[in-house]
């Protein structure tokens, strides 16, 4: 298979050059590089793409390139790489667009989530990419990836307070075409050699959930990667229709002992002017417990960067009400908070702390339980999400969307010895009978979660 380099890298936007290589005729479809003085407008110069809060200037030098897959047409697709916070901000109105053509998006699909990890979370991060792939119809996507050269791994950027990840597309481009592109674009970069491509924490309904059913990925193993819990606030029966009866009753029997000790108030603060005080809040109920410094150590203020990271989240989507804070309050005494994000009509738990003096009062349990009546009958959102799948939380009958987990392996020697040691220690897991495996194109066969 021929294959040609798109140009030199810029240095000052500091983007890769997409250079493009098909994968064999064997995996169903073959890539044909083409060549062009600039891939999008015939000239000599390279397209300017300005980011929206400026200074982001990019020019790309970008890959083009037509395959056709056995049961799909033949298309084509552009791929643009850059890194870093320069990068970011060059893709920031792109980003923003493809938002706004999605009915459901996430909040950790926000370029604003991805800023927040830069500016606080990442050790260096330069090491952030993202790939936008155009289609020839019109169609767009996104994908970020971190890149860990002394592995020669790439990588979903998660973090522990970063546990949900995915890509971003419209309509006009599929999770299959978007992988599938990105992959072909890895094949051939010296200047980004690689061995395995590791995606985790992904929502099976979401762009990479599908792709990873339909696209085909040599070399790949699925598995489970547990799940994200959530309340239905459309349910007839309410949002815990999924309890059993004891437990209800007893988030009942709690409540009236609650309001038998004073006045009960539940708060939700997300005007910008009370914001920051009711983040004090938060921030000093969690670190009083287990989490602050006579514990774990693990409370947000506690860590300068993690702090860092919510507040640049407060900063810019507290002014857009995108922010909140639920305080339960005893007599005005915070007991329980939440810290929540809003995206779209989906409301998103990130963080939860309670007053563990008052523990024979179950706090953190009456302010979900009050919160998910309150918004169940207010129909502001059609569910809250609890993000991650706390054991606690199977008691309170939540709906679950599986999470996946896929690591994909390159065609070099180190990849190949990775992908044989996988099928090792999937067989081990099968003999042990703890196989979570969804699905693997290990031994060749299509990829279906």
């Amino acid at each position: 298979m021929s294959h040609a380099h798109a140009g030199s890298i810029t240095s000052r936007a500091r983007t890769a050059s997409t250079v493009l290589r098909g994968w064999s005729r064997g995996h169903g479809y073959e890539i044909t590089p083409w060549l062009g003085r600039n891939f999008e407008t015939g000239s000599g110069k390279a397209e300017d793409v300005t980011g929206e809060e400026g200074r982001g200037e990019l020019k790309p030098l970008s890959g083009q390139y037509s395959w056709a897959g056995r049961h799909r047409a033949e298309t084509t697709a552009r791929v643009t790489v850059v890194h870093g916070p320069d990068g970011l901000r060059a893709v920031w109105p792109v980003w923003n667009r493809l938002r706004s053509r999605i009915a459901t998006s996430g909040f950790y699909r926000h370029p604003e989530w991805y800023r927040g990890m830069a500016g606080a979370l990442e050790p260096d991060p330069e090491n952030l990419y993202f790939f936008h792939v155009r289609g020839s119809s019109g169609g767009e996507g996104l994908l970020p990836l971190r890149y860990d050269s002394e592995r020669r791994w790439w990588l979903a950027p998660l973090h522990r307070h970063v546990n949900l990840y995915d890509a971003v597309a419209d309509a006009h481009l599929t999770g299959a075409g978007l992988l599938d592109t990105v992959l072909a674009s890895l094949q051939d970069q010296p200047r980004l050699p690689w061995d395995r491509m590791v995606l985790a924490r992904i929502p099976l309904g979401g762009v990479l959930g599908q792709a990873l059913g339909a696209a085909r990925v040599p070399a790949a193993m699925v598995r489970s990667d547990g799940n994200s819990a959530w309340f239905d606030l459309e349910a007839g029966e309410g949002p815990l229709a999924g309890a059993a009866g004891a437990f209800r009753r007893n988030l009942r029997r709690l409540e009236r002992r609650l309001e038998q000790r004073g006045r009960v108030a539940l708060d939700i603060v997300e005007h910008p002017g009370q914001i920051l005080e009711a983040w004090s809040d938060f921030l000093g109920l969690e670190a009083s417990g287990w989490k602050g410094a006579r514990g774990t150590g693990s409370a947000i203020v506690l860590q300068p960067d993690v702090r860092r990271f919510y507040e640049q989240l407060l900063a810019a989507w507290g002014p857009e009400g995108k922010c909140r804070i639920h305080l339960l309050r005893l007599d005005g005494r915070v007991l329980a908070a939440h810290f929540a994000v809003v995206d779209g009509d989906t409301l998103s738990l990130l963080k939860i702390a309670y007053d563990e003096l008052e523990a024979s009062l179950a706090p953190g349990l009456m302010l979900l339980y009050k919160l998910l009546h309150r918004e169940w009958e207010q129909k502001q959102f059609r569910r809250i999400s609890l993000v991650t799948d706390p054991p606690w939380a199977e008691r309170w009958g939540p709906r679950r969307e599986r999470l996946l987990r896929a690591v994909i392996f390159n065609r070099t020697l180190r990849g190949g010895l990775g992908a044989s040691w996988e099928g090792i220690k999937r067989l081990r897991r099968r003999f042990l009978g703890r196989d979570d495996t969804v699905c693997s194109t290990l031994t060749g066969r299509r990829c279906r979660p």
